[in-house]
């Protein structure tokens, strides 16, 4: 995965991110061969984010999924609002997530201000099958709820319990995930 600004003034900014995604057929770790990108425009006076994505999926078919999505942070409340909405011939759905941060100070100098209380609701319908889409086989409807904390040089650990409501059964699901971001330029140079 490719991500970056393409251009950014004091009021906007360009981002853009490119992935390919290789077959696994490892229990776990499935994945199928696709490849896709999304552009974004964000305006950081707001803290709001909005954009578009295209997916193509090379494997079982070809087909394309695309899908639109915001992001606010609607300064100075400590709340990150996140949403998505996708849509392919095998299915449409959406998601809407609520990320509350305990303290107002974002420094990340305290306890508080490391931790994040998580929601999120998501539904998917289902268009027509095919094999091996990895989407889910019914009409789905999930909620999460988690924590997130964020520690020093970009590290932050996830921790969530959800539950699926489906026709083809119902279920608990818990996460545990640890994330740490790369940042380096694309190109040499840049401001002195």
């Amino acid at each position: 995965m490719l991500r970056g600004v393409i251009a950014a003034q004091e009021n906007w900014e360009l981002n853009y991110t490119a992935y390919f995604s290789a077959l696994s057929t490892i229990e776990n770790l499935q994945s199928g061969r696709a490849a896709g990108g999304r552009m974004g425009m964000f305006f950081p006076h707001a803290g709001f984010e909005v954009g578009g994505s295209y997916q193509r999926f090379l494997q079982n078919g070809d087909y394309n999924a695309t899908g639109a999505y915001f992001s606010w942070e609607p300064l100075p409340i400590p709340l990150d609002t996140r949403g998505e909405f996708a849509y392919s011939p095998n299915g449409q759905g959406y998601w809407l997530e609520g990320a509350y941060q305990l303290s107002r100070d974002r420094s990340y100098t305290t306890w508080s201000s490391r931790l994040q209380l998580v929601a999120r609701v998501q539904q998917f319908f289902r268009g027509k099958i095919a094999p091996q889409d990895f989407l889910p086989a019914a009409d789905t409807n999930r909620v999460d709820f988690g924590l997130n904390y964020y520690l020093p040089h970009d590290v932050r650990l996830n921790g969530s319990y959800g539950r699926q409501y489906s026709s083809t059964g119902n279920f608990n699901s818990w996460n545990f995930q640890i994330t740490y971001h790369f940042l380096f330029p694309l190109l040499p140079g840049g401001p002195k």
